[in-house]
């Protein structure tokens, strides 16, 4: 997994690189412009208009200079663009300023703080936002509301070095920021990557690494982690030939109601299709035929025989989907929990956490939840919309409880009982339509019952449920996909991670 750490962690990485590979911050500086250029080249080799580099004083603008002399010695047409927006310059930012002002060949000009510039870009150049980097912590000041104006007015391409300006690395962009329609890390994502607030300041995003210790070499503590396939591969656990449906563990469900009955028959599908070996649908009376006809494989017994002893058979026990106004899912939550298996919660079942406070203190240790964001909201009653928040109250609480959250959205933050946080990086924009929540309850489910710790299958689960969808926009469009594809798909995902001959 990738870490996610702080601007002040980050500058002690760099320190620590520094001396373990004996370079300067100059030369570190040098491998961090020669790696956006080579990335910028790669992407952009037949760009035949002016890039436009827009360097403060620091070291983010320093990283800037060094950009642009290297795109210029490749063949491009820069110009730069220098903001003295930090009382002082930095020792590097000074020295790459004069390497590419020896070169005589690129066009520089000064901005001026409260001063209007005209600064002519067109349409097909690109803009490169160099001015603050990671170590803003509030938007460009007042005197440079121009320049930001501009910047962001334009309807060129736009590409943040690290950081869209003003965005705090660990926090909210607000008005006076950079927007940037992309933004290149190096080495390590940032916080703000994830947070659904910033997405006006970063449409999208991709890392360039610089080279960076390992984590063994700087002894860093990341609260954070990103997903990465190799994470995934690295976790999931071929099939034996000589196995049967009862190694793949046998997985309980209790979901769907007379209205909402394709929410008990997604959840069933995709927890067989993740590799669940039975399948057993609690089902109410009026879906039964419905549920023989769909679901063939799952097994249908009758909701009246719920109770504490009849669930510990189970390997993992599945409660919530599609389950509004379904009075008796209190019963079903208390028979689960004095059950003492293996517990997913999703959509009603956490709706009744939140009605019932008292039940909710007794939520047994190893359960998974797997709520969106007003059903969180509900549950820890939280009044405004505030992801950092979520994050922190959901961790502290995962840390008490010993119980894993499953926060959906864009990226789907698992939070473990450790305290930590994993982003999901799978999945699209078509994925928020109704059944998605079923499919990967379903999924989690199937996880768990075969053997995965509660962490395993959380993270695998989003991880699949996203690639899933991914595979699906192969045919579908974000507009057209139905949760009935995420499904459809889940093979294709299983073959993209363990090709034929692993499984």
């Amino acid at each position: 997994m990738i870490a996610v750490y702080s601007p002040e962690e980050i500058r002690r990485i760099e320190f620590i690189c520094c001396q373990l590979q004996q370079v300067s911050m100059i030369d570190l500086m040098e491998r961090a412009g020669q790696a956006f250029t080579d990335w910028f080249h790669h992407k952009f080799a037949n760009h035949k208009h002016a890039v436009h580099i827009f360097c403060g004083n620091g070291n983010n603008g320093g990283d800037g200079l060094v950009i642009g002399r290297l795109l210029h010695q490749l063949g491009y047409s820069v110009r730069i663009y220098l903001a003295e927006i930090a009382a002082n310059s930095t020792p590097e930012y000074n020295t790459n300023l004069a390497r590419i002002r020896d070169m005589h060949l690129v066009t520089i000009a000064m901005i001026r703080p409260n001063e209007s510039t005209a600064i002519d870009i067109r349409q097909e150049d690109i803009l490169i936002d160099a001015l603050l980097g990671i170590g803003a912590k509030r938007p460009l000041d007042e005197q440079w509301k121009h320049l930001v104006e501009s910047y962001n007015n334009t309807k060129a391409y736009k590409i943040s070095v690290d950081m869209p300006s003003g965005v705090p690395a660990m926090g909210y962009g607000i008005d006076g920021c950079i927007i940037a329609d992309l933004v290149v890390g190096f080495e390590y994502p940032k916080l703000a990557y994830f947070l659904p607030e910033n997405e006006k300041f970063i449409s999208s995003w991709t890392l360039v690494s610089v080279g960076f210790p390992q984590k063994e070499d700087h002894h860093l503590q990341a609260s954070y982690f990103v997903t990465e396939p190799n994470d995934v591969v690295g976790i999931l656990r071929p099939r034996k030939k000589f196995s049967n449906k009862n190694n793949y563990g046998h997985v309980a469900i209790i979901a769907g109601s007379p209205t909402m009955c394709g929410a008990a028959i997604l959840a069933a599908r995709s927890c067989l299709r993740a590799g669940a070996g039975l399948v057993s649908l609690y089902a109410d009376n009026e879906c039964r035929s419905l549920y023989f006809s769909e679901s063939p494989e799952v097994m249908l017994p009758f909701r009246n025989t719920i109770n504490a002893d009849n669930l510990r058979k189970y390997s993992s026990v599945l409660v919530g989907p599609g389950m509004k106004d379904v009075l008796d899912i209190n019963t079903y939550l208390k028979e689960a929990f004095n059950a003492g298996v293996k517990l997913v919660l999703d959509a009603e079942a956490i709706n009744e956490l939140s009605r019932d406070r008292d039940l909710f203190k007794s939520i047994p240790k190893g359960t998974i939840l797997t709520p969106h964001t007003g059903e969180f909201d509900r549950l820890f009653q939280i009044e405004k919309p505030d992801t950092l928040l979520r994050l922190k109250v959901g961790s502290e609480l995962c840390r008490r409880l010993k119980i894993t959250i499953l926060l959906k959205g864009a990226y789907t933050a698992i939070l473990t009982p450790e305290g930590t946080c994993i982003f999901n990086t799978t999945g699209n924009p078509g994925m928020a339509t109704a059944g998605s929540g079923d499919v990967l309850a379903g999924i989690i489910t199937a996880f768990v019952a075969q053997g995965y710790s509660d962490d395993e299958s959380a993270f695998l689960a989003a991880y699949v449920h996203g690639l899933s969808a991914d595979l699906a926009l192969i045919k579908e469009s974000p507009e057209s996909l139905i949760a009935s594809d995420i499904t459809a798909h889940l093979g294709a995902a299983f073959n993209d991670l363990m090709p034929h001959g692993q499984h």
